[in-house]
């Protein structure tokens, strides 16, 4: 009996096998968009790519696709990717229909946060309480919290090029750029800086929890049996699992804590705070939502000040101090503008310098901001794309990743070229493809603050050292694994700095 149930499955298992894969390859919806028939079949085919030789790469093997199919392409049995530059505002626009991918951004954790809100209407009213808050002249009034962040930076760069504690003279620079997004995001956002520019290492530990954690979410992204599972542990089981899961329980705590502290100053009607944080302002909103629904929005503010300003940052000082003519022409703008070592160097004075507003836009086309695409669900009746119908209720996205490096629009598109910036009615078109923080009402909200970080940081990092020179970093070592934020491989050797008469060969 035993070995005929075992027969018996096994041959209804191999038949929905079949099936499913027959129907997904000539009656699925899909089945005319032209891709790889595997990936037609399963979701396996992005599995394999997202983990294979431990790397998360699926980005580039789309652009491999591209190249053999055509500007449309099937990557999994529901979702089409698209190439084409011009089909972006088609779908990433104000007002538009088409909706967030709920299968792809429910790993996150967070429902109430406007991030992974998915329909339109309801993402709007989640995030207006907060819009203000993150405003350009609210970012502007608190400029100050980004300048000190700054100028603590700077600090720290110049004790370690002149020694640090371990005598080497040398900086990881990489780190030194994601503690200040994070303390950055943290004191301005809850008026609670985290300290990472202060501690040993810079933070390291928490950017590399932040990353853990991002990995958990994109296995439970490719499986979703085990999220369900997963989810339903409470956090002390959690724990165990991984040390970057027991940081990341902690922090949400912390982040309860911080909520719940507020929530009482509010409601007991206390005086004022000298500074407002993004919970007064949603407790003060007409719909204030609960606790721990501020909490998933306050995670979701620091995990995304986790990575991206700082690979910005980190591309920008690669390319520029690797390249002599681009780092004199930035230092003279800056010396010119701000001739006293002490000027005051305000964001509204720093984007009016022609040369550093093309440094920062270049360096946003090659960080990319978030890497991967950005799946939308196509409304009905559905939508047409270069000769092919996509009918409503599937998926359709393009990646920055893409947009970024048509050589149409981008001549040369791995060349890092501020060049290509300098005539204003070139940049006026150029800015149309740049989606670093995306284009529609679901563009990042933190698109202000993240500018004035770059131009405050850009500018207070080479204007006080001409000397810097690259130790041992190759520009292998800055591609992106894809965990929705992209992160430079574990593997690979950090972005570190030494001054010129300094290197480690002195040693």
């Amino acid at each position: 009996m035993t070995a005929d149930f075992v027969v018996w499955s096994g041959m209804l298992v191999a038949l929905w096998v079949f099936t499913t894969a027959l129907y997904r390859l000539t009656l699925h919806p899909l089945s005319h968009i032209p891709g790889p028939k595997l990936a037609a079949i399963t979701q396996l085919y992005q599995t394999f790519y997202c983990y294979y030789g431990n790397k998360s790469r699926f980005y580039q093997k789309i652009d491999d696709l591209h190249a053999q199919y055509g500007p449309v392409v099937r990557i999994t049995p529901n979702e089409v990717s698209l190439n084409d530059p011009e089909n972006y505002s088609r779908i990433y626009h104000v007002g538009s229909k088409y909706w967030k991918a709920p299968d792809y951004y429910r790993v996150f954790g967070a429902p109430a946060a406007f991030f992974t809100t998915v329909e339109n209407r309801l993402h709007s009213l989640r995030r207006a309480p907060l819009n203000t808050f993150f405003s350009r002249k609210s970012v502007i009034n608190l400029e100050p919290v980004v300048q000190d962040k700054a100028r603590l930076l700077i600090d720290r760069l110049k004790n370690g090029l002149d020694d640090g504690n371990d005598g080497s003279g040398v900086v990881e620079l990489h780190d030194l750029f994601s503690a200040l997004s994070i303390d950055v995001a943290s004191d301005y956002s809850f008026h609670n800086c985290y300290g990472l520019l202060s501690a040993e290492g810079y933070g390291n530990d928490f950017s590399s929890m932040v990353r853990g954690v991002l990995k958990s979410f994109w296995f439970f992204m490719q499986f979703e049996t085990v999220e369900n599972l997963a989810l339903r542990l409470p956090p002390w089981v959690s724990s165990n699992f991984s040390p970057a899961l027991k940081r990341y329980n902690a922090m949400v705590e912390g982040t309860r804590q911080n909520v719940q502290e507020v929530k009482n100053q509010v409601d007991s009607r206390h005086e004022k705070p000298l500074r407002r944080s993004i919970f007064h302002e949603l407790l003060e909103s007409d719909n204030p939502p609960g606790v721990e629904d501020m909490t998933d929005i306050a995670l979701t503010i620091i995990v995304a000040a986790a990575a991206a300003t700082g690979n910005a940052l980190s591309i920008m000082a690669f390319y520029v101090i690797n390249d002599t003519n681009i780092y004199q022409k930035l230092r003279a703008e800056l010396i010119q503008a701000f001739p006293e070592d002490q000027s005051k160097m305000s964001w509204s004075t720093l984007e009016k310098l022609p040369y550093l507003a093309a440094v920062v836009k270049e360096s946003l086309r090659l960080s990319y901001g978030v890497i991967g695409r950005l799946p939308r669900i196509v409304p009905e009746p559905g939508a047409e794309f270069n000769g092919y119908f996509i009918p409503g209720g599937c998926t359709v996205g393009i990646s920055s990743w893409t947009m970024h490096r048509s050589p149409a629009i981008f001549p040369e598109p791995d060349k890092f070229d501020p060049t290509r910036w300098l005539d204003p009615a070139e940049s006026n078109r150029l800015q149309r493809y740049l989606v670093s923080f995306g284009k529609d009402s679901r563009q990042c909200i933190g698109m202000p603050l993240a500018y004035c970080e770059l131009y405050v940081t850009a500018a207070a990092l080479f204007r006080a050292f001409g000397d810097l020179e690259i130790v041992d970093t190759q520009i292998s070592d800055l591609v992106f694994d894809d965990y929705f934020s992209g992160y430079h491989p574990e593997n690979a050797t950090p972005l570190r700095i030494s001054r010129r008469n300094k290197t480690l060969e002195d040693n």
